[in-house]
């Protein structure tokens, strides 16, 4: 906590000043002293070079002023060291009640800086105190906006969600959150010439919808597409058993319109698999999904006349 600067009060030192005037009172006596000498040395020079002179009235003038000059020297002596010591004497005398005002003065000024530092250290405690509040405040007032942007960062931050696409024979089954349910092993019957007719949809059970791809449909060897499904072509270099369709878009939560394809079988065989695969812009990426057709043929067929 950053504290208020401390302001020195400034109390005069009289005792100083009152030793000062002292001083000077006692320098200015022996300047007096001084010239008060100086005046005598000079008068006694005077008397001294008139002094062989006869006449009476000169010799009793001369006498007189060697006394008046004696007499003021002394006179001024007496009263030069008489100020001074009337001087001294009061200064001593106020020295004591104004060394014992410069003492209160002093001891004020300590007391007022002690409670000053006593008022700053309680000031700095109810500061701290209403930090520690603020803090609480706004911690409890945050903590609901916290999560909100923990849980936007948490979706910010997971992968975008991808559609899911899964093939199904015709009839699909149940729908009971109305999307239907993927039908992957069938029974049909074998028609004229060992042909299958097979139907199916595409479901997308997701919320993603499905854009910009495409998706294969594969049997297996041994078994031949009995002519070119409608809506499918073969892609260069694709072997003869595999079958390719565009996807433009398939709506999240939804089944796309039907689709068929009609297979050869021979004979021998009473079943096939069919693959389905497929990519697309917003989907994921999943491996190969094998459906199962079984064969019936149990249908007697009259004799063509």
């Amino acid at each position: 906590m950053e504290q208020e600067p401390t302001t020195t009060v400034e109390t005069p030192c009289l005792l100083p000043r009152l030793y000062g005037i002292i001083a000077l009172t006692c320098a200015s006596a022996w300047v007096v002293i001084i010239v008060l000498l100086l005046g005598f040395g000079l008068s006694s020079i005077d008397i001294r070079r008139e002094w062989h002179e006869r006449s009476n009235e000169k010799r009793k003038f001369r006498y007189g002023k060697v006394v008046l000059t004696t007499l003021s020297l002394a006179t001024g002596i007496g009263l030069v060291f008489f100020t001074a010591r009337e001087t001294d004497s009061t200064a001593q005398a106020n020295a004591q009640p104004t060394a014992s005002l410069q003492g209160a003065v002093d001891n004020q000024t300590k007391n007022d800086q002690v409670q000053y530092d006593r008022n700053q250290a309680e000031l700095g405690k109810i500061q701290d105190q209403l930090a520690d509040l603020k803090t609480q405040v706004a911690t409890e007032e945050l903590r609901k906006k916290i999560t909100t942007l923990e849980g936007q960062l948490d979706k910010s931050l997971a992968p975008a969600p991808k559609a899911s696409l899964q093939l199904t024979f015709f009839p699909t089954g149940p729908a009971p959150d109305g999307v239907p349910s993927p039908v992957t092993d069938i029974i049909l019957p074998v028609g004229d010439e060992g042909v299958v007719h097979v139907e199916f949809r595409i479901i997308n059970s997701t919320t993603v919808d499905a854009v910009d791809g495409a998706y294969n449909v594969r049997i297996c060897d041994g078994r031949k597409f009995a002519k070119e499904p409608t809506g499918f072509s073969r892609l260069p270099g694709a072997p003869d058993t595999e079958r390719n369709a565009p996807i433009q878009r398939v709506l999240a939560r939804s089944v796309t319109e039907m689709r068929s394809i009609d297979v050869t079988v021979p004979s021998a065989f009473h079943d096939f698999d069919l693959a389905f695969t497929y990519r697309c812009h917003t989907c994921a990426i999943e491996g190969l999904q094998n459906l199962k057709v079984r064969l019936r043929r149990d249908t007697i067929r009259l004799p063509a006349h």
